[in-house]
């Protein structure tokens, strides 16, 4: 499996050096995962007979799925990676043909994992593949998730890898553990930055976060587990990183009613004058 240099190593580590050996520890893994991958869906291809969308994929681009033995352009992985399930005749052995190289492209940066992708991934059922299939995805993910809380610019945005786990596993609980776990300045700064880009959805009583609208294993987009995850443990961490009061007041609130929430957000004078007076001292 071609994985030249890890994008994850051209950036310093920053913190002590058990945080560095950390993040090395952790591009270790994610390639070894990312070869159990290669291993494990060797040979497969798509289903002898699939036909695919005539409309969207020439023959000669359905026969290279249906060649187990095929290199795959990276532009054809992509495109087959966004295509909606139900253009395929089997969907779910399409995408077994094309996460060798898939996964490959997500560690580098260069698949579009939030959106088309990882909803279309979601949409194959991976966590109810057999269980070698299951395992060996969700190793990747780990590893994955892992690697770029330890670094500190990763070529994925650790928010978007973030909703890429919790929507091809249909879950966020271990993703939001392993956070919990990750004190690493790296990780810290990662959470800061997910904070803003979450921060409207989660004060938002609509029950759903941009991003996430794939099915869930569980029924609902469970926004509240992540709206109350956020309010335990985002404004201890921000705060110790010197982040902007105002910001770490407005995500505090996560944890009120919704109710007790609307009312906090007209923001009364005096704690406008309060919170501008600690930003600034």
């Amino acid at each position: 499996m071609p994985f030249p240099d890890s994008p994850f190593s051209d950036s310093p580590v920053p913190g002590s050096p058990a945080d560095r050996a950390a993040a090395g520890a952790a591009e270790r893994e994610l390639r070894a995962a990312v070869t159990h991958v290669a291993e494990v869906f060797a040979g497969t291809a798509a289903h002898p007979d699939e036909k695919g969308c005539s409309y969207c994929w020439p023959e000669e681009e359905i026969a290279l799925l249906r060649d187990p033995d095929a290199a795959l352009p990276d532009e054809l992985v992509g495109a087959v990676a966004r295509e909606v399930g139900s253009h395929w005749d089997d969907h779910p052995a399409v995408v077994r043909r094309i996460l060798p190289r898939l996964v490959v492209l997500m560690v580098r940066g260069e698949a579009n994992t939030v959106g088309m992708e990882a909803a279309q991934l979601a949409r194959a059922g991976i966590p109810s593949w057999p269980r070698e299939e299951a395992e060996a995805v969700r190793r990747f993910l780990d590893a994955w998730w892992t690697a770029t809380l330890r670094h500190p610019d990763p070529p994925t945005p650790a928010a978007d890898v973030f909703e890429t786990c919790a929507m091809v596993s249909g879950t966020f609980t271990p993703w939001l553990d392993r956070w919990a776990r990750e004190r690493g300045p790296a990780a810290d700064a990662h959470l800061g930055l997910a904070v803003e880009e979450w921060e409207d959805d989660l004060s938002a009583d609509s029950g759903i976060c941009s991003g996430f609208h794939v099915p869930w294993a569980g029924g609902e987009e469970p926004v509240d587990e992540l709206r109350s995850w956020t309010a335990a443990h985002a404004p201890g961490r921000l705060r110790a990183r010197g982040a902007d009061p105002v910001t770490v007041h407005r995500v505090a609130l996560l944890a009120l009613p919704a109710e007790e929430r609307w009312e906090e957000r007209h923001w009364p004078p005096h704690l406008w004058q309060a919170l501008l007076g600690a930003r600034s001292s």
